[in-house]
């Protein structure tokens, strides 16, 4: 009778894992037909199964059951549902929003009282009940010119954010390896993933400078485009010290629910260099989707002075309300960017990495990747 139990379980996870498959895609646009980056990608009624396109438009979502429904969703993009049975390409194709106004007109409201607007819903739009995240964390460091990377490390972290918003982390899983003589310095003593990454911004807790009404006055806002769905708004301070730089700071505000869907950051307008978070809408709240940023990095300067050294990191969020939180095993903020690389690395070939939802690596980076091997 065991054996006949045993056998029947041993069916019954074969067909569990026949149904289930790895779609692999590519998001182009309708009509110029380039790749799509950073379109928000998950199954219907499952958000903890997620992820974003990344640079050339492409997604993996692994361990997914067939029939299921599969949402993609773009601030300049109609939304696309489809059944995954039904997706035969490899490429899947989004169609712009096309209700983009020739002129601009505002209705009795000005950029100001637009984030008037939408900072008197912050309450409304943004959760504060104690939450997990999945976040999946990407890091590369890299020559400007593409021509050398240092290193590439990767992180699934657990984020318990509370009320309070006091985030903690727990690291589940990371990987991390140099490329070059450059990296292999630096990565004797690298700490693990910069901080920011790995802290979803709770913008009703904790708003940023742009979001707190003491400080509307303090700077210009300017409807730059709308649509019928979204306003796009810029943001600069209105006094400018010449000798220092300043961040100007574009808000995608969504038109029926006052929600900020998207925030692009510039240091001084200048575009290599910015940050860039998403949201994404479960229901009626608004929750973090991706945070990407691109900087200047003075990691490797001790050793070389000269070369115009590149910070990619790239952050995915996914609710996971099975998850628990455990306070012996989650630290503070602090503590997590404080550690060693060391404590935590894993076996750089786990097949953990090929079997999770994560965003896969430009083509570039492959190429130097395999060039390695």
């Amino acid at each position: 009778m065991k054996n006949i139990t045993f056998c029947l379980i041993l069916i019954l996870i074969n067909v569990s894992v026949k149904s289930q498959i790895t779609l692999r895609k590519v998001l182009i646009d309708s009509e110029n037909h380039k790749p799509i980056p950073f379109a928000n990608v998950y199954l219907q009624n499952n958000y903890r199964t997620g992820t974003v396109s990344n640079e050339d438009g492409k997604f993996i979502l692994k361990n997914i059951k067939k029939n299921s429904l599969i949402q993609i969703s773009h601030i300049s993009y109609k939304t696309f549902i489809g059944n995954i049975d039904s997706i035969i390409r490899d490429t899947i194709v989004l169609q712009p929003k096309t209700e983009f106004l020739q002129e601009v007109v505002v209705t009795n409201m000005s950029g100001k009282k637009i984030m008037e607007k939408a900072i008197n819903h912050l309450a409304i739009n943004y959760s504060v009940e104690n939450l997990m995240y999945n976040s999946y964390i990407r890091e590369l460091i890299f020559e400007e010119d593409m021509q050398k990377l240092h290193i590439l490390s990767e992180y699934l972290i657990h984020v318990y954010q509370n009320k309070a918003d006091n985030s903690k982390f727990q690291i589940e899983k990371m990987r991390a390896k140099y490329f070059s003589k450059l990296g292999a310095k630096y990565f004797k003593d690298m700490r693990v993933i910069f901080g920011i990454a790995s802290c979803p911004e709770n913008l009703f807790k904790n708003p940023p400078p742009y979001l707190k009404e003491r400080n509307l006055n303090k700077l210009d806002f300017k409807i730059i485009d709308e649509t019928d769905t979204t306003f796009e708004i810029g943001c600069i301070p209105k006094k400018i010290n010449k000798n220092t730089f300043f961040v100007y700071h574009i808000l995608f505000i969504d038109k029926s629910s006052w929600a900020i869907k998207k925030v692009i950051s510039y240091r001084t307008q200048d575009k290599k260099y910015y940050w860039e978070r998403g949201f994404k809408q479960i229901n009626d709240k608004w929750y973090n989707s991706y945070l990407k940023i691109n900087q200047e990095s003075t990691l490797l300067e001790e050793w070389d002075s000269d070369s115009k050294i590149l910070r990619n990191i790239i952050a995915i969020y996914n609710i996971n309300h099975e998850l628990k939180y455990d306070k012996q095993s989650f630290k503070s903020y602090i503590n997590i960017v404080a550690e060693p690389v060391k404590y935590h690395i894993g076996n750089w070939n786990d097949d953990f990495w090929e079997n999770y939802n994560y965003i896969p690596l430009p083509d570039w980076i492959k190429e130097k990747i395999d060039s390695k091997k």
